[in-house]
Order: structure tokens, then sequence, then C-alpha cells
């Protein structure tokens, strides 16, 4: 049989698809978080959680101190921001690049200095990468290098004499 106007509505699917999947991704890192969180706070932690643009330094620092201000200290820090945007590097623009690189790197960043500015630092920071920066997943370019990049900053911060570590994790 026949289906009229099929190929259409083929077409629409294939453009509605990729962001339906991103919309399943992050509702499904939302209730895993969510369930992180009521497990430590079952084991009697304080643990919160912060949605913001990382980008934007001041709004970074706000967080932190009013965390801070709240409960009079702030014992660790798990940082995961990240994006990706894969495509081969011969197809990235300089803008998808600066766009993935810097939600890591430049958010990371922001979080370390906001981090310093408190009276006493957190007992760890995290910053979660990915193995991508070692290994590299075809069209990651960018995301290598982000996160290759946080591997440096975890590793200046924890020279400093500062409790903290990246860890390395599946892209996918």
């Amino acid at each position: 049989f026949a289906v009229r106007g099929a190929t259409d509505d083929l077409s629409a699917l294939s453009e509605v698809l990729p962001a339906i999947e991103r919309a399943v991704r992050r509702i499904l890192r939302e209730r895993e978080l969510a369930g992180t969180i009521e497990q430590l706070r079952a084991h009697g932690a304080r643990a919160g959680y912060q949605t913001l643009d990382t980008l934007d330094a001041d709004a970074v620092a706000a967080a932190v101190k009013a965390v801070y201000a709240e409960h009079g200290r702030l014992d660790g820090v798990v940082y995961g921001a990240g994006i990706t945007e894969d495509q081969l590097i011969a197809n990235t623009d300089p803008e998808s690049f600066q766009r993935v690189f810097n939600t890591k790197v430049s958010g990371a960043r922001a979080l370390l200095d906001a981090l310093a500015s408190l009276p006493a630092p957190p007992r760890f920071t995290v910053l979660f990468g990915s193995i991508a920066a070692v290994a590299g997943n075809r069209g990651q370019a960018a995301y290598a290098a982000a996160n290759d990049a946080l591997e440096t900053l975890g590793a200046r911060w924890a020279g400093n004499g500062l409790n903290a570590f990246t860890r390395a994790r599946s892209s996918t």
C-alpha cells in the first residue's frame, strides 16, 4: 500500500529526532542526578545542584558565594559542564569549536577562580572530563581539546596544594 506524503513526514521526522534525543538524554541525566542527590542526602550529606551558564563568571562566583554563605563552608564540588557538537574538524567552524571548548574550560576556570576566593577551599573538587582527551572520538576534536585543557586546569589546582582531580569518563 502507499502512504501519501510519507517522504515529507519522514523528512520532517528526521529533522525533529535529534531534538527529541537531546531532550530524552537531558531528562535521563536529570533523573540520575536527582537520584544521586537523594542517595547522598539519605546518608546525611547536605548536597545540592546548581544549574547555570558556566560562561557567566559572575553567576558562577555568586552561586559559589551563596552556597558558602548559606552553609558556612563548601566541602566539595563536582563540575560536569560540557557540550558536544560532533563533526569532522574540516567541517568545524571556529564558533562551534569555541562553544564546545569554552563551555567546559572557561566554566571550570570560572568555578576554580570562585572557589579560590573563598575563605577556605573545598576539601575536594572533581572536574568531570572525558577519555576523549586521550583516546579521541571521531568528530570530537573540540571536545577532546576541551577535556585535555580541563585536565591541565585540574592539575594546576591540585599543584597549588588543593585537593582536586579530573575524572575521565565516556563521552556517550
